[in-house]
């Protein structure tokens, strides 16, 4: 029998083809390698060996148009191969090229890199593959990823190749205008080379430059200027256009509202260089809907009528896009009733005139026949202005007149998007509300989609994952979870829609911050890691799965090891980036944060270690991405609102260990903040010093410190920030009018409680010199006033002084004593304070604090450098 004459039976996976079609095709291959071989002339059976393969390779393709992901294309072509190794064909250049586009197309791009290398081996003993040709590299290049597509171009040069072509197909795969432009330059340089045939621009080079611009149309602030430089560039090298030419041209205007717009004159040029048509109509037509702007509509409409002449019968007996692009163009206007008569006039057997109202030629008759699209229009104009339920009684119109072939996906996909865009938008404006009188709510919208969505002959990862997360928008979790879980399925057999799978699951945990559920999100996160243990199994063997929720609510103190989280089987290998990757994690700390769940919090940290970046030598970009910096900070605030000190200090530790000693100023500035406010002021002394910290973080401390009545630490870190050189060391210094009976302390650019240290460490240190050496410095009388400088204002909003009454009344109220200070004579910038009241404040100070005032004043005198840092080691030790 027939599929056996070629050696071997039919695999696990072929015998699991849904397709019967195609499993015909494959015995029709084996019966067809046992007539082959009746033929003694070997050269022409290998070519036609091949022609057959490559048209099995072919209709594999169709084979996955037809049936859509029910026929794996991969499977299928890895089926054709491996028949030609069992039959002894060696595949040529057309053949290897078929098989390159099959696995590039399926988003395969490494087995196609792989082939691609084997083919480029061609010098090795250990291929017999045929060199790539142009033709080869121009299919891999149209469905690679962009970052292959230089690469891809390098090796198309360096194997002698290089048409235009390959570099077309190049321009085809840009996401980026100006990275298409640079493409551009190099090909038109070739122009001139006679060396170099065939390389230079021709129409389909502009033609695909004039599409890349309009998909970027949306993000440009002038798409016309780009469209006006494509197309003069076209003139002066005398390239001809083509109706493509102005369709994506107009396409990429990207408006044609006003009446000197450069579509509207690119429109009426076609019809003058003879290569308008109905279709170059409808492309601006599909600009003027994608505004609901009709009167640019009717304006496009009256300008085909006067160029198309003899023509205009073509519009009325087309196959109706006109008229759906009408009908789009008011059902985006808001125009509904008019939308819904314009439906009703081609359903009906009656035909009647209902746009003679708004001008519309002639020529745009109601004499077509009603299709798929136009009932979509009225669904979705409908849908827009909130009248759900009527929009569903002309889904079931719709489902009776398609009752002899199912209601094609492209309509379903429509139809639910419609309904998911405006399940953000909750409610309908109040214009709207007040015109049609229904107020239509998100749960309606997800009503509508979950009974639209059964009529899917097979649901695309597109509709999943639109609806599931709408469902999880209202609420509704259960039906969100089990569409989530029909995508995992569907991921797994088929290896498509990776991007919608990942775009859903950060969705749905976006959504768990919102509302504020930490047990939905874990069960996300469940269904997550179960997804990557399948695609693990599947790649490595068993692998036993391991519940997250568990391990993170788990109590067991050790799950926060890195030691014990790289032991288990929670770290995967995620294919395609769809498992716990980095952003989810960063989501899933959000979520913790919003909930104040610290337990959570820390048991993430050490699944971020991975994703910590360690820095190169003398490099001064940032340990970690931004994202990552946000979510160490969150998890740090989530531990501290908590109380959880000791473990914030752990976790700022260890991530600064991770960075290779670096660490963020915010996240440090954090944990500090929590230590004041549970006493710990040693720590965060320690720990300022520890790091290294900038005067920024060190000044904000010391005046949470003195806001917090903590004058004594707050004056402790000051002279910590003074032994790294962060803070101006409080020195005695005579008065710029050469009195020597004065010290003077600049407190410019010096805040509150920076200040407030600042003048009790001089004001102590000036007592001390004074009592111990009569008079200090040997030029210093005994007996000096204190004049400290404020400044006038001048830069200060309204010129008027700032730091001035703040001093003033930080000596009054946070000095006991209170230090009486007056204006200094002839300079209003500076306040000052009597002998007499220093004094009386330094007794106060003795007498309440004792020995430890008098140890930090003994060695506040004449310190310098590292002579304070001992010091302040002194001061810790006779503390305790």
């Amino acid at each position: 029998g027939r599929g056996r004459r070629g050696g071997g039976g039919s695999t696990a996976a072929e015998e699991e083809e849904e397709c019967w079609q195609w499993k015909e095709v494959l015995e029709v291959l084996d019966d067809f390698y046992g007539h082959a071989h009746d033929d003694d002339d070997d050269e022409e059976d290998e070519r036609s060996n091949n022609v057959v393969y490559c048209t099995a390779l072919k209709v594999n393709a169709k084979a996955r148009e037809v049936f859509n992901t029910k026929h794996d294309v991969v499977t299928g072509a890895l089926a054709v191969l491996e028949r030609m190794r069992r039959h002894g064909v060696t595949p040529d250049v057309t053949t290897c090229t078929a098989l390159v586009s099959t696995f590039a197309e399926s988003q395969q791009h490494r087995a196609a890199m792989t082939m691609l290398h084997a083919m480029r081996s061609r010098g090795s003993s250990s291929s017999s593959l045929p060199p790539p040709n142009n033709a080869t590299y121009a299919s891999l290049i149209s469905r690679a990823p962009s970052h292959y597509v230089s690469f891809l171009l390098s090796a198309a040069e360096r194997d002698g190749g290089g048409e235009r072509r390959v570099y077309n197909a190049a321009l085809a795969a840009c996401e980026d205008y100006d990275a298409a432009v640079a493409i551009l330059d190099g090909m038109e340089q070739e122009d001139d080379d006679d060396e170099k045939n065939g390389v230079g621009s021709d129409t389909v080079t502009y033609n695909t430059v004039l599409g890349i611009a309009n998909r970027v149309s949306s993000t440009t602030r002038h798409p016309e200027e780009r469209v006006a430089s494509v197309l003069s560039r076209m003139s002066l090298r005398g390239v001809p256009r083509d109706g493509i030419t102005y369709h994506n041209a107009i396409l990429a205007c990207g408006s044609l509202s006003r009446s000197s717009s450069l579509g509207r004159a690119l429109l009426e040029q076609s019809f003058d260089d003879g290569v308008g048509t109905v279709e170059t109509v409808n492309t601006a037509l599909s600009v003027c809907a994608r505004w609901g702007d009709v009167t640019c509509a009717l304006d496009v409409l009256n300008l085909a009528e006067r160029k198309m002449r003899g023509d205009v019968a073509a519009v009325a007996s087309g196959d109706g896009t006109t008229y759906y692009l009408l009908m789009k163009t008011f059902g985006i206007a808001g125009l509904c009733d008019t939308v819904l008569k314009m439906l009703d006039a081609i359903t009906q057997e009656e035909k009647r005139d209902v746009l003679g109202t708004f001008r519309v030629p002639a020529f745009v008759s109601t004499n077509v026949t009603p299709s798929e699209k136009h009932y979509v229009a009225a669904i979705v104009s409908l849908l827009r202005i909130g009248n759900v339920e009527t929009a569903l009684e002309y889904f079931e119109k719709l489902q009776k007149q398609t009752l002899l072939s199912p209601i094609t996906q492209k309509s379903i996909d429509t139809i639910i998007s419609a309904c998911c865009r405006h399940v953000k938008r909750r409610s309908l404006s109040k214009k709207r509300q007040d015109h049609v009188g229904i107020n239509a709510t998100a749960a309606d919208y997800v009503a509508a989609a979950l009974y639209v969505f059964p009529f899917q002959s097979s649901p695309t990862p597109l509709s999943l994952s639109q609806v599931s997360a709408v469902c999880a928008t209202v609420g509704q979790w259960d039906e969100s979870q089990r569409l989530l879980q029909q995508l995992h399925v569907f991921v797994n057999k088929h290896r498509l829609g990776w991007d919608h799978l990942d775009k859903l699951h950060i969705w749905l945990l976006q959504t768990c911050v919102k509302q504020r559920d930490m047990d939905r999100a874990l069960s996300i996160c469940d269904d997550i890691q179960s997804l990557t243990s399948n695609n693990v199994t599947a790649a490595a063997g068993t692998v036993s799965p391991v519940s997250l929720s568990d391990f993170l609510r788990s109590n067991d103190t050790t799950k926060y090891n890195a030691t014990t989280l790289s032991s288990s089987s929670l770290l995967f290998p995620t294919p395609h980036f769809v498992g716990m990757t980095v952003d989810k994690w960063c989501t899933l700390a959000r979520v913790a944060h919003k909930t104040s769940d610290w337990k959570i919090a820390l048991g993430i940290l050490p699944f971020l270690r991975p994703h910590v970046r360690r820095p190169k030598k003398n490099a001064s970009s940032s340990y970690a991405s931004p994202m990552l910096q946000q979510t160490f900070l969150l998890i740090l605030k989530t531990l501290t609102k908590s109380k959880q000190h000791v473990w914030a200090l752990r976790a700022l530790n260890d991530f600064t260990s991770w960075s290779d000693g670096r660490v963020e100023p915010d996240a440090l500035l954090t944990v500090c903040r929590g230590l004041i406010h549970r006493g710990m002021i040693s720590e965060v002394v320690a720990l300022v010093t520890a790091n290294d910290a900038g005067i920024d973080i060190a000044d904000k401390l010391i005046n949470l410190l003195y806001k917090k009545g903590l004058y004594d630490d707050a004056d402790e870190l000051y002279l910590a920030g003074v032994a790294r050189n962060r803070f101006p060391w409080p020195s005695s210094s005579c008065g710029d009018d050469g009195r020597k009976d004065a010290v003077v302390l600049d407190l410019h650019d010096l805040s509150l409680g920076l200040a407030h240290s600042y003048v009790r460490t001089a004001l102590q240190r000036e007592v001390l010199l004074r009592d111990e050496d009569g008079g200090g410095d040997g030029n210093v009388a005994t007996a000096r006033n204190v004049i400290l400088v404020t400044g006038r204002g001048k830069n200060s909003p309204g010129g008027r002084p700032v730091l001035r009454p703040e001093v003033m009344k930080m000596l009054t109220e946070e000095f006991y004593p209170p230090l009486d200070s007056v204006s200094l004579v002839g300079n209003v910038g500076a306040l000052e304070v009597k002998t007499e009241s220093v004094e009386r404040w330094v007794e106060e100070q003795r007498r309440v604090k004792g020995r430890r005032m008098m140890v930090v004043a003994g060695l506040l005198k004449g310190v310098m450098g590292e002579r304070l840092r001992r010091a302040l080691i002194e001061v810790k030790r006779r503390n305790e």
